[in-house]
């Protein structure tokens, strides 16, 4: 009898089975890079096509602490789930993220304008479209919501506003620039005989 209650008192300590299963709210999300750290260790797996993984946790752990990284998705950093030394259906909904494409045109619409700094404030933090060169625009992942945007280039005026995107749509904003033009100043005395050089030129520009 003691080396029965022995080997189930052993068994015991082996640990229980936590599982997440990650979705978008509708479909499991394969392919997901799940972290889980308990007080004896950190594990690492990937989602399966059910969007399932599964991890072995100590059963003297009151909580485990994981992190979940997707593409296309954003990300959850060191979230909690409470365990209580039994099995554990954990399951998770991501946010998908939405490619935003900017289409920089001039006014006539001839030719989409290339060389522009395309800048979204995300969360504060300026962050810059990248170029595709085959669709002729600038492309870059964001979460739903509003987003203020810079765009600036080289011999054309400078565009800012409001770009509001929609999560699990496609979204392309076309904005249309300026072209600026080179105004060159020529300060000449009143006997018009000579430039004068070393002169300061000052241009209101709608304020500045």
């Amino acid at each position: 009898m003691f080396m029965i209650a022995a080997i189930l008192a052993i068994g015991s300590m082996v640990g229980q089975t936590l599982t997440f299963t990650i979705s978008d709210g509708t479909d499991p999300i394969e392919g997901a890079t799940v972290s889980v750290t308990d007080d004896t260790q950190t594990q690492t797996g990937t989602t399966d096509v059910n969007g399932e993984v599964s991890f072995t946790y100590s059963v003297t752990s009151t909580n485990c602490n994981y992190s979940i990284d997707a593409y296309g998705f954003d990300d959850i950093v060191d979230a909690m789930v409470v365990v209580d030394g039994t099995d554990k259906n954990e399951p998770v909904t991501l946010i998908e993220s939405t490619q935003v494409n900017f289409g920089i045109i001039p006014t006539d619409g001839l030719f989409a304008i290339q060389g522009a700094t395309v800048t979204v404030d995300v969360n504060g933090t300026p962050t810059q479209a990248t170029w595709d060169g085959g669709l002729s625009q600038y492309s870059i992942m964001l979460f739903e919501g509003d987003y203020n945007v810079e765009i600036e280039a080289y011999g054309w005026s400078t565009h800012t506003g409001t770009v509001s995107v929609v999560s699990g749509t496609g979204e392309v904003a076309f904005i249309t620039m300026n072209a600026a033009t080179q105004v060159n100043f020529g300060i000449i005395p009143t006997d018009g005989l000579f430039a004068i050089q070393g002169a300061t030129v000052t241009v209101d520009v709608n304020g500045t």
